[in-house]
């Protein structure tokens, strides 16, 4: 018996515009219109590589997982696709993607120090991708010392002998951010010791 093949029903598809942090995943709403219930896969797209691909169950709406570091932070216009199935056409669409750069802390162990030495501080910048730049400390706005990050966001500033009179203070610390990462500010305690006098 021969059956009149079923004619595929044209398909839309379209992504909801979406706000993404670098090092968090993400996610991107993307919806399929037809006139015929739906199935099927979707993909995400940048440029020719696949970021996130989801099944789209019958009512046309999918939500596609984005890993934490698959967009670099800044804007992006991505490519959705659907697969098509025993009904529906393929489609192809577009969505506008925003990536903010990775949230930062900056932040250290309260401190004793001597007035007469040069004094090594350990800070730390936190983040969930790997860090770069620089990290000052600071007296108000006189600048103390800079010291270079490591990618492990550890980084050393030395305060230099006699930069601060013997007493109680509490530092401003400052991370410049990178191309991955946003600027963070903290404070540190830290007490300058009077000199021991030798005898």
């Amino acid at each position: 018996m021969w059956l009149e093949p079923i004619e595929k029903a044209v398909a839309s598809v379209s992504g909801t515009p979406a706000q993404l942090n670098y090092g968090q995943q993400g996610q991107v709403g993307v919806t399929v219109r037809s006139e015929n219930p739906v199935s099927g896969t979707v993909e995400v797209l940048d440029g020719d590589r696949v970021v996130g691909t989801a099944t789209v169950p019958e009512n046309g709406t999918a939500t596609v997982a984005i890993p934490a570091t698959a967009l670099a932070p800044g804007s992006h216009e991505l490519s959705v696709r659907y697969s098509g199935d025993e009904a529906n056409l393929p489609a192809e669409g577009t969505v506008d993607v925003q990536v903010a750069k990775a949230v930062t802390s900056v932040a250290g162990d309260a401190a004793q120090v001597t007035f007469r030495h040069d004094s090594p501080i350990d800070l730390t910048v936190g983040s969930a991708v790997p860090v770069s730049g620089t990290v000052e400390l600071l007296h108000g706005d006189r600048l103390l010392g800079t010291g270079i990050v490591a990618e492990n966001g550890t980084v050393t500033v030395t305060i230099p002998a006699k930069a601060l009179k013997p007493g109680r203070y509490e530092l401003s610390v400052r991370y410049g951010g990178d191309e991955l990462n946003t600027p963070a500010e903290g404070t540190i305690d830290v007490q300058v010791g009077k000199a021991k006098v030798v005898r």
